[in-house]
């Protein structure tokens, strides 16, 4: 049996017609190579079937070769949208991902920096709105490598990409007043984290600059699930009078309040208007397909992974928050209120 000769970086530059030098640039640092080098190595990377030797790199840089990314739920689909982008990026510069789901609590958050501190890993990505440890026992802030995605650490000393929660909720709820509601309600994330507070001041917002008040009654708190979204869209369906539109933070709350209408004989959306909120997979294929706030959840996976190598590789951030745009996307589960 002929055993075939595994492909090395030789075999990788002359079938992409480049130098070896710029094959290892392009694994090791993908911006420093031009587009069209790129794509000839990454070509040739998948036709040779080449992987980089991980275990003689470590060797050299006394490195893991391992990113630790630290999130709240493992189930929720925007999650893994983020965790989609940041593979990308990983598999490019050579980076193995070390998945940690802490279910949100904070005990769990603090037992996953036991890799960072160990050397399993060597930087994190954060989507939990906390530190798992604490920062004041670093001296002079001197911090791991670290880039805090989607749900922001506040007063963070430390890359972040956001979006901006408070400007997207109102795009939500304008585009509700601009259809002719005015019996607007909504359906909150967890506001003991930072974008469920400003989600509701974008809706809060919203409302008073179009001269509307906000009405208590039409608050419900959910906690971006899909039980919470049914429970929450019940109570606000017995309200009298009944809201003609309701804003969900969520999208999977947003498609549990189409079945809690749908169970009351409520039709979406010639009798209620909903907004969801993420553009998570499904909501596309619902009947009705959901209008909801796109977030681009595979490029702020991508910018985080960047800039967590860029940190990891000791070279500065030029940036401490990005703040990447939303899209409303207007599909059918909205329409002006129903007359009289």
């Amino acid at each position: 049996m002929v055993r075939q000769r595994k492909a090395d970086i030789k075999t990788v530059a002359k079938m992409a017609g480049v130098s070896i030098a710029t094959v290892s640039r392009a694994l090791k640092n993908p911006e420093l190579v031009s587009k069209k080098n790129l794509e000839k190595v990454r070509d040739a990377v998948s036709k040779s079937g080449y992987t980089p030797n991980k275990a003689g790199r470590m060797l050299r840089t006394q490195r893991s070769g391992n990113a630790l990314v630290i999130f709240p739920d493992i189930t929720r689909p925007f999650n893994s949208g983020i965790i989609h982008g940041i593979e990308n990026v990983a598999h490019e510069v050579g980076y193995s991902l070390l998945l940690s789901a802490t279910r949100d609590q904070k005990s769990r958050e603090i037992a996953c920096t036991n890799t960072i501190f160990s050397g399993q890993a060597d930087g994190m990505i954060l989507l939990c709105p906390r530190l798992p440890f604490d920062a004041e026992g670093f001296p002079n802030k001197n911090l791991p490598p670290l880039v805090n995605v989607s749900e922001p650490v506040e007063k963070a000393d430390f890359p972040r990409v956001l979006i901006d929660n408070i400007s997207a909720a109102t795009l939500a709820v304008n585009h509700l007043i601009d259809l002719g509601h005015k019996n607007i309600a909504i359906i909150t994330g967890n506001v003991t984290d930072p974008s469920g507070r400003d989600r509701l001041e974008g809706y809060k917002a919203a409302l008073l600059n179009a001269g509307f008040k906000v009405n208590p009654d039409y608050i419900q708190y959910g906690n971006y699930s899909p039980e919470s979204g049914m429970n929450c869209a019940h109570r606000l369906l017995q309200q009298k009078p009944r809201p003609t539109a309701i804003f969900c933070c969520d999208d999977e709350m947003a498609i549990a309040a189409m079945l809690a209408a749908r169970s009351l004989r409520i039709s979406v959306p010639e009798d209620l208007s909903l907004v969801g909120f993420d553009d998570i997979w499904c909501s596309e294929y619902q009947s009705p397909p959901l209008t909801t706030v796109r977030q681009p959840v595979v490029k702020m996976g991508e910018l985080a992974m960047q800039l967590l190598y860029d940190l990891m590789n000791d070279k500065p951030s030029t940036q401490d928050t990005v703040y990447l745009p939303v899209e409303l996307v207007v599909r059918e589960s909205t329409c002006p209120p129903k007359r009289g």
